[in-house]
Protein backbone atom coordinates (compact mmCIF):
# COMPACT_ATOMS: atom_id res chain seq x y z
CA UNK A 1 0.00 0.00 0.00
CA UNK A 2 1.41 3.46 -0.82
CA UNK A 3 1.80 6.52 1.29
CA UNK A 4 1.75 9.68 0.45
CA UNK A 5 4.57 11.85 1.52
CA UNK A 6 4.28 15.88 2.15
CA UNK A 7 6.84 17.88 0.79
CA UNK A 8 8.16 21.22 2.35
CA UNK A 9 11.05 24.19 1.78
CA UNK A 10 11.71 26.08 4.56
CA UNK A 11 13.47 29.50 4.94
CA UNK A 12 15.21 29.41 8.46
CA UNK A 13 17.67 32.27 7.70
CA UNK A 14 17.71 35.94 8.22
CA UNK A 15 20.26 37.07 5.35
CA UNK A 16 20.03 33.86 3.02
CA UNK A 17 16.87 32.83 1.19
CA UNK A 18 16.51 28.82 -0.14
CA UNK A 19 15.78 27.51 -3.32
CA UNK A 20 14.75 24.09 -2.65
CA UNK A 21 13.62 22.30 -5.68
CA UNK A 22 11.02 19.24 -5.14
CA UNK A 23 11.72 17.27 -8.81
CA UNK A 24 12.16 13.65 -10.03
CA UNK A 25 15.94 13.07 -10.96
CA UNK A 26 14.53 8.78 -12.76
CA UNK A 27 11.03 7.91 -13.03
CA UNK A 28 10.82 6.79 -9.78
CA UNK A 29 13.03 8.79 -7.74
CA UNK A 30 12.36 12.20 -5.61
CA UNK A 31 15.01 14.51 -5.24
CA UNK A 32 15.31 17.27 -2.67
CA UNK A 33 17.52 19.68 -4.46
CA UNK A 34 19.05 22.67 -3.00
CA UNK A 35 19.70 24.54 -6.26
CA UNK A 36 22.60 27.20 -6.25
CA UNK A 37 21.85 28.66 -9.94
CA UNK A 38 24.17 31.70 -9.13
CA UNK A 39 22.83 32.38 -5.63
CA UNK A 40 23.33 31.67 -2.28
CA UNK A 41 21.14 29.17 -1.10
CA UNK A 42 20.93 27.94 2.80
CA UNK A 43 17.83 26.63 4.17
CA UNK A 44 15.78 23.32 4.73
CA UNK A 45 13.90 20.75 2.58
CA UNK A 46 11.72 17.90 3.78
CA UNK A 47 9.92 14.95 3.02
CA UNK A 48 7.69 13.92 5.91
CA UNK A 49 4.67 11.73 6.99
CA UNK A 50 2.56 11.85 9.79
CA UNK A 51 1.72 7.92 11.26
CA UNK A 52 -0.30 6.92 14.66
CA UNK A 53 2.33 6.87 17.22
CA UNK A 54 1.33 3.65 18.84
CA UNK A 55 0.98 1.73 15.47
CA UNK A 56 4.53 2.94 14.50
CA UNK A 57 5.89 2.29 17.57
CA UNK A 58 7.63 -1.69 17.32
CA UNK A 59 7.79 -1.68 13.37
CA UNK A 60 11.16 -0.40 11.34
CA UNK A 61 11.89 2.14 8.44
CA UNK A 62 13.56 0.85 5.42
CA UNK A 63 15.18 3.87 2.76
CA UNK A 64 16.76 3.37 -0.40
CA UNK A 65 18.31 6.65 -1.13
CA UNK A 66 21.57 8.42 -2.09
CA UNK A 67 23.02 11.45 -1.25
CA UNK A 68 25.38 14.38 -2.60
CA UNK A 69 27.44 17.42 -1.38
CA UNK A 70 29.97 19.96 -3.53
CA UNK A 71 32.18 20.48 0.07
CA UNK A 72 32.75 17.73 2.47
CA UNK A 73 32.73 16.84 6.19
CA UNK A 74 29.00 18.55 6.96
CA UNK A 75 25.80 17.15 8.27
CA UNK A 76 23.73 17.04 4.76
CA UNK A 77 20.09 14.81 5.56
CA UNK A 78 18.59 13.27 8.82
CA UNK A 79 15.69 10.33 9.14
CA UNK A 80 14.40 10.86 12.13
CA UNK A 81 10.99 10.26 13.92
CA UNK A 82 9.55 13.61 15.86
CA UNK A 83 6.58 13.29 17.69
CA UNK A 84 3.08 15.28 16.89
CA UNK A 85 2.16 15.94 13.44
CA UNK A 86 3.25 18.24 11.00
CA UNK A 87 1.47 20.14 8.09
CA UNK A 88 2.95 21.32 5.28
CA UNK A 89 1.68 24.23 4.91
CA UNK A 90 1.76 25.63 8.68
CA UNK A 91 3.75 28.51 8.93
CA UNK A 92 3.39 27.62 12.82
CA UNK A 93 5.35 24.34 12.44
CA UNK A 94 7.70 26.28 10.05
CA UNK A 95 8.31 29.30 11.01
CA UNK A 96 9.44 31.89 8.63
CA UNK A 97 13.75 32.41 9.29
CA UNK A 98 13.76 29.95 12.68
CA UNK A 99 14.22 26.29 12.63
CA UNK A 100 11.32 23.92 12.72
CA UNK A 101 9.81 23.66 16.13
CA UNK A 102 9.50 20.75 18.36
CA UNK A 103 6.48 18.97 19.81
CA UNK A 104 5.58 16.99 22.82
CA UNK A 105 8.85 14.83 23.46
CA UNK A 106 10.81 16.70 20.88
CA UNK A 107 13.09 14.42 18.72
CA UNK A 108 11.94 10.41 19.44
CA UNK A 109 14.53 8.86 17.02
CA UNK A 110 17.53 9.52 14.78
CA UNK A 111 17.68 6.81 12.66
CA UNK A 112 20.42 7.81 10.28
CA UNK A 113 22.74 11.40 9.92
CA UNK A 114 24.42 11.63 6.68
CA UNK A 115 27.94 13.10 6.21
CA UNK A 116 29.21 13.90 2.38
CA UNK A 117 28.19 12.83 -0.41
CA UNK A 118 27.31 9.01 -0.30
CA UNK A 119 25.76 6.21 -3.50
CA UNK A 120 23.17 3.96 -3.42
CA UNK A 121 22.29 2.21 -0.35
CA UNK A 122 19.55 0.61 0.95
CA UNK A 123 19.45 1.13 5.06
CA UNK A 124 17.25 -0.76 7.68
CA UNK A 125 16.57 1.00 11.01
CA UNK A 126 16.47 -0.97 13.93
CA UNK A 127 12.71 -2.06 16.08
CA UNK A 128 11.55 1.76 16.72
CA UNK A 129 10.69 2.81 20.07
CA UNK A 130 8.75 5.68 20.33
CA UNK A 131 7.17 5.29 24.03
CA UNK A 132 8.92 8.55 24.75
CA UNK A 133 6.09 10.42 22.78
CA UNK A 134 3.64 11.98 24.47
CA UNK A 135 1.12 13.22 21.38
CA UNK A 136 -1.01 10.58 19.94
CA UNK A 137 1.27 11.13 16.46
CA UNK A 138 4.16 11.18 15.00
CA UNK A 139 6.09 12.34 11.94
CA UNK A 140 8.66 10.86 9.67
CA UNK A 141 10.97 12.93 8.25
CA UNK A 142 13.64 13.32 5.81
CA UNK A 143 15.39 16.23 6.32
CA UNK A 144 17.78 18.19 4.22
CA UNK A 145 20.52 20.84 5.49
CA UNK A 146 22.01 23.27 3.52
CA UNK A 147 23.81 25.46 5.68
CA UNK A 148 26.50 26.57 3.51
CA UNK A 149 26.54 29.51 0.68
CA UNK A 150 27.36 28.76 -3.14
CA UNK A 151 27.19 24.63 -2.01
CA UNK A 152 25.50 22.19 -4.30
CA UNK A 153 23.43 19.81 -1.85
CA UNK A 154 20.60 17.06 -3.54
CA UNK A 155 18.94 13.96 -1.72
CA UNK A 156 17.53 11.53 -3.89
CA UNK A 157 14.71 9.20 -2.57
CA UNK A 158 13.69 5.51 -4.33
CA UNK A 159 11.50 3.81 -2.30
CA UNK A 160 10.27 4.01 1.85
CA UNK A 161 9.05 1.05 3.54
CA UNK A 162 7.41 0.42 6.75
CA UNK A 163 8.13 -2.78 7.99
CA UNK A 164 7.02 -4.88 11.14
CA UNK A 165 9.39 -6.53 13.38
CA UNK A 166 10.16 -9.86 11.39
CA UNK A 167 10.71 -7.01 8.32
CA UNK A 168 7.66 -7.90 6.60
CA UNK A 169 6.50 -5.29 4.53
CA UNK A 170 3.34 -3.48 5.61
CA UNK A 171 3.50 0.22 3.62
CA UNK A 172 5.44 1.23 0.89
CA UNK A 173 6.17 4.34 -1.11
CA UNK A 174 7.41 3.76 -4.38
CA UNK A 175 7.56 7.92 -5.80
CA UNK A 176 6.06 6.89 -8.77
CA UNK A 177 4.33 9.59 -9.12
CA UNK A 178 4.99 13.37 -10.32
CA UNK A 179 5.45 15.55 -7.98
CA UNK A 180 2.31 18.02 -7.19
CA UNK A 181 3.73 21.78 -5.82
CA UNK A 182 0.56 23.79 -4.79
CA UNK A 183 2.28 26.94 -3.36
CA UNK A 184 5.28 28.00 -5.51
CA UNK A 185 7.85 31.25 -5.91
CA UNK A 186 8.32 31.88 -2.25
CA UNK A 187 10.81 30.75 0.38
CA UNK A 188 8.48 28.62 1.60
CA UNK A 189 7.05 26.04 -0.70
CA UNK A 190 5.31 23.25 -0.21
CA UNK A 191 3.50 19.99 -1.89
CA UNK A 192 3.24 16.28 -1.36
CA UNK A 193 3.93 13.44 -3.43
CA UNK A 194 2.41 9.30 -3.79
CA UNK A 195 1.67 7.08 -6.32
CA UNK A 196 -1.33 6.50 -4.83
CA UNK A 197 -4.92 8.12 -6.55
CA UNK A 198 -6.37 9.19 -2.94
CA UNK A 199 -5.00 12.42 -1.31
CA UNK A 200 -3.97 11.42 2.21
CA UNK A 201 -2.54 14.43 3.04
CA UNK A 202 -5.29 14.77 5.96
CA UNK A 203 -5.97 12.82 8.96
CA UNK A 204 -9.79 12.68 7.79
CA UNK A 205 -9.10 10.19 4.58
CA UNK A 206 -8.16 7.57 7.34
CA UNK A 207 -9.56 4.76 8.66
CA UNK A 208 -7.40 3.31 11.39
CA UNK A 209 -8.34 -0.19 12.59
CA UNK A 210 -6.87 -3.14 14.82
CA UNK A 211 -9.32 -6.38 14.66
CA UNK A 212 -7.52 -9.30 15.15
CA UNK A 213 -5.04 -10.02 11.82
CA UNK A 214 -6.18 -7.05 10.09
CA UNK A 215 -4.44 -3.51 11.36
CA UNK A 216 -3.75 -0.60 9.57
CA UNK A 217 -4.12 2.29 7.73
CA UNK A 218 -7.47 2.33 5.17
CA UNK A 219 -7.96 4.80 2.47
CA UNK A 220 -11.58 6.03 2.97
CA UNK A 221 -13.16 6.91 -0.16
CA UNK A 222 -16.37 8.58 -0.41
CA UNK A 223 -19.60 7.40 -2.21
CA UNK A 224 -21.13 8.93 -5.30
CA UNK A 225 -23.47 10.81 -3.39
CA UNK A 226 -21.04 11.84 -0.92
CA UNK A 227 -23.55 10.34 1.80
CA UNK A 228 -21.22 7.84 3.59
CA UNK A 229 -17.72 6.19 3.57
CA UNK A 230 -17.00 3.17 1.43
CA UNK A 231 -13.71 1.22 1.63
CA UNK A 232 -11.56 0.04 -1.52
CA UNK A 233 -11.05 -3.31 -1.80
CA UNK A 234 -7.95 -4.62 -3.54
CA UNK A 235 -4.33 -5.61 -3.54
CA UNK A 236 -2.71 -2.95 -2.45
CA UNK A 237 -5.42 -2.30 0.76
CA UNK A 238 -6.37 -4.36 3.97
CA UNK A 239 -9.79 -5.44 4.05
CA UNK A 240 -12.02 -4.42 6.75
CA UNK A 241 -13.67 -7.26 7.88
CA UNK A 242 -17.17 -8.32 6.13
CA UNK A 243 -19.24 -8.63 9.84
CA UNK A 244 -19.69 -7.25 13.19
CA UNK A 245 -18.99 -9.66 15.95
CA UNK A 246 -21.18 -12.94 15.75
CA UNK A 247 -21.42 -12.13 19.82
CA UNK A 248 -22.46 -8.51 19.16
CA UNK A 249 -25.61 -8.98 21.44
CA UNK A 250 -23.73 -10.11 24.06
CA UNK A 251 -21.48 -7.34 23.67
CA UNK A 252 -24.44 -5.21 24.03
CA UNK A 253 -25.52 -6.57 27.42
CA UNK A 254 -22.21 -6.02 28.25
CA UNK A 255 -22.00 -2.27 27.23
CA UNK A 256 -25.49 -1.43 28.62
CA UNK A 257 -24.32 -2.98 32.47
CA UNK A 258 -21.19 -0.72 32.16
CA UNK A 259 -23.34 1.89 31.72
CA UNK A 260 -25.73 1.05 34.59
CA UNK A 261 -22.50 0.60 36.94
CA UNK A 262 -20.99 4.00 35.97
CA UNK A 263 -23.76 5.82 36.51
CA UNK A 264 -24.69 4.37 40.04
CA UNK A 265 -20.53 5.13 40.53
CA UNK A 266 -21.06 9.02 40.42
CA UNK A 267 -24.91 9.05 41.65
CA UNK A 268 -25.66 10.62 45.24
CA UNK A 269 -29.06 10.56 44.98
CA UNK A 270 -30.09 13.55 43.76
CA UNK A 271 -31.83 12.51 40.64
CA UNK A 272 -34.20 10.30 42.63
CA UNK A 273 -37.80 11.03 42.50
CA UNK A 274 -39.65 11.51 45.94
CA UNK A 275 -42.81 9.47 45.24
CA UNK A 276 -43.20 5.72 44.46
CA UNK A 277 -44.31 6.82 40.81
CA UNK A 278 -42.10 9.12 40.52
CA UNK A 279 -39.04 6.61 41.78
CA UNK A 280 -40.07 3.98 39.13
CA UNK A 281 -40.55 6.46 36.40
CA UNK A 282 -36.79 8.51 37.20
CA UNK A 283 -35.10 4.59 37.01
CA UNK A 284 -37.09 3.46 33.99
CA UNK A 285 -35.98 6.50 31.91
CA UNK A 286 -32.35 5.39 33.62
CA UNK A 287 -32.62 2.18 32.18
CA UNK A 288 -33.99 3.52 28.83
CA UNK A 289 -30.89 5.74 28.68
CA UNK A 290 -28.76 2.22 29.42
CA UNK A 291 -30.00 0.37 27.20
CA UNK A 292 -29.74 2.98 24.90
CA UNK A 293 -26.00 3.55 25.40
CA UNK A 294 -25.33 -0.25 25.16
CA UNK A 295 -26.54 -0.55 21.63
CA UNK A 296 -25.10 2.20 20.31
CA UNK A 297 -21.73 1.67 21.08
CA UNK A 298 -22.24 -2.41 20.31
CA UNK A 299 -23.49 -0.76 16.70
CA UNK A 300 -20.57 1.02 15.94
CA UNK A 301 -18.67 -2.00 16.13
CA UNK A 302 -20.28 -2.96 12.61
CA UNK A 303 -17.79 -2.57 9.68
CA UNK A 304 -20.43 -1.01 7.36
CA UNK A 305 -21.35 2.70 8.23
CA UNK A 306 -25.00 2.08 6.60
CA UNK A 307 -25.67 -1.06 8.44
CA UNK A 308 -25.24 1.03 11.81
CA UNK A 309 -28.78 2.79 12.26
CA UNK A 310 -30.21 -1.28 11.27
CA UNK A 311 -28.11 -2.87 14.11
CA UNK A 312 -28.89 -0.36 16.90
CA UNK A 313 -33.12 -0.99 16.21
CA UNK A 314 -32.86 -4.55 16.42
CA UNK A 315 -30.55 -4.16 19.35
CA UNK A 316 -32.75 -1.55 21.03
CA UNK A 317 -35.38 -4.50 20.44
CA UNK A 318 -33.59 -7.35 21.87
CA UNK A 319 -32.04 -5.54 24.82
CA UNK A 320 -35.93 -4.52 25.62
CA UNK A 321 -37.02 -8.18 25.37
CA UNK A 322 -34.19 -9.23 27.91
CA UNK A 323 -34.65 -6.70 30.35
CA UNK A 324 -38.40 -6.71 30.93
CA UNK A 325 -38.00 -10.55 31.78
CA UNK A 326 -38.62 -12.35 28.60
CA UNK A 327 -36.33 -15.39 28.37
CA UNK A 328 -33.18 -14.23 27.40
CA UNK A 329 -31.83 -17.46 25.91
CA UNK A 330 -34.81 -17.43 23.28
CA UNK A 331 -34.35 -13.62 22.68
CA UNK A 332 -31.23 -13.80 21.77
CA UNK A 333 -31.55 -16.52 19.31
CA UNK A 334 -34.45 -14.89 17.55
CA UNK A 335 -32.55 -11.59 17.11
CA UNK A 336 -29.30 -13.17 16.38
CA UNK A 337 -31.62 -14.81 13.01
CA UNK A 338 -32.68 -11.34 12.08
CA UNK A 339 -28.65 -10.11 12.35
CA UNK A 340 -27.95 -12.95 10.16
CA UNK A 341 -30.99 -12.54 7.58
CA UNK A 342 -29.59 -8.43 7.24
CA UNK A 343 -26.51 -9.65 7.18
CA UNK A 344 -25.12 -7.55 10.16
CA UNK A 345 -23.15 -10.87 11.17
CA UNK A 346 -22.36 -13.75 9.02
CA UNK A 347 -25.00 -16.15 8.40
Amino acid sequence: MPMRFQLREHRIFTAYNPDIRFLKSAPSVVRLDSYVSGSASMGRGYLFRNFNRAWLNGKKVRITWRGYFSFSNRTITTLEILDGSYTRSSMTDFPDKAERILKGSGILVTISTKINTWSWETLTSGVLDLTKGVLDDCCLFVKLWDDWSAQTVWIDVDTLEILDASDNVLLTEPFDDTVHMEVTGTYNDYGYISSDIIDKSADETYAFIETGAVTGFIPILKSAEETFPIIEFGAHYVPLPLYAPSNIIDLAVQYTREASEEFKAQNFGLTEGITPKSVYSVRYLRLREDLNRGARKASQLVPDPRKRPQTFSILMACLYDMFHGRNPDLVKEVYTQTLKVFEIIEP
